[in-house]
């Protein structure tokens, strides 16, 4: 992928494989059709016969991404409507 060194991804990467610290976050991923995913993602430096790996866990976290994001335009949404509700009871 050319640019791939100047991602977010890449940079933890190498942090982790410098540090040794774990790292785990969201990365969202878009699609060469333009679909966006959303991956949770674990990075932690490890040793296997002398040599030093850096293994990656990723898990597919987009349904619960978007479940969240849902949840909060509701919440605001609700939080709006009883606003308006309290400003037009104090002008009647």
């Amino acid at each position: 992928y050319p640019g791939v060194e100047a991602t977010d991804l890449f940079r933890r990467m190498g942090t982790v494989i410098r540090s040794g610290a774990r790292d785990a976050f969201e990365n969202r991923f878009e699609y060469p059709d333009g679909s966006v995913a959303v991956f949770e993602l674990v990075l932690q430096r490890q040793v296997h016969g002398g040599r030093t790996v850096l293994v990656i866990v990723s898990r597919d976290v987009t349904q619960r991404v978007r479940t969240r994001e849902e949840l909060v335009r509701r919440t605001s949404l609700e939080a709006c409507a009883r606003q308006a509700g309290t400003v037009a009871h104090d002008l009647n």
